[in-house]
């Protein structure tokens, strides 16, 4: 393949697949550093950025079905919208997904999780919550956090937000 034609398929495969620039669907190891970071201060300070915020999203925030507060609006990047449109039962190291805790219209907080590992189960993702975001530090964060684990544990590949996005 000439080289023009690899840098179509590379650019095709990250628009449709969310792959990284070397052509990989993301799953074959740990996010590269374009990625979503999996790491407590580094990720507070992304989604205190709303560097997620042109990610794939519910249409309008809606009330909590869940113990993430008063009203949640959830965001999903490429990688994880492509495996749930596909219906993986893994999704691919590289996924993630952020919910904005919301109180009376402002962003009160966030609860995000980035897969870092496959076939570890709930070990395999980095979870954070904020449930402050005046006061900007996390109450719950680490790789397969058991709190986060354990509500998770009924979702597909721990991800229980309904797809396609409401």
């Amino acid at each position: 393949m000439d080289e023009a034609m690899k840098r179509a398929a590379i650019a095709i495969c990250t628009l449709l697949l969310g792959c990284d620039d070397s052509g990989s669907s993301g799953d074959a190891g740990p996010a590269t550093s374009s990625d979503v970071p999996a790491e407590k201060v580094a990720l507070e300070a992304w989604l205190k950025a709303r560097s997620y915020a042109s990610w794939k999203k519910e249409s309008a925030p809606h009330a909590s079905e869940g113990p993430h507060g008063d009203a949640v609006r959830t965001y999903v990047n490429p990688v994880l919208d492509g495996s749930l449109a596909r219906g993986d039962a893994e999704h691919p190291t590289g996924a993630a997904a952020v919910k904005e805790l919301i109180r009376a219209d402002d962003i009160v907080g966030w609860a995000a999780s980035v897969k870092t590992d496959q076939g570890k189960s709930g070990d395999g993702w980095f979870w954070l919550e904020i449930t402050d975001a005046k006061m900007g530090t996390a109450t719950l964060s680490g790789q397969g956090e058991p709190v986060c684990k354990r509500c998770h544990a009924g979702g597909r590949d721990f991800v229980l937000s309904p797809y396609p996005l409401r």
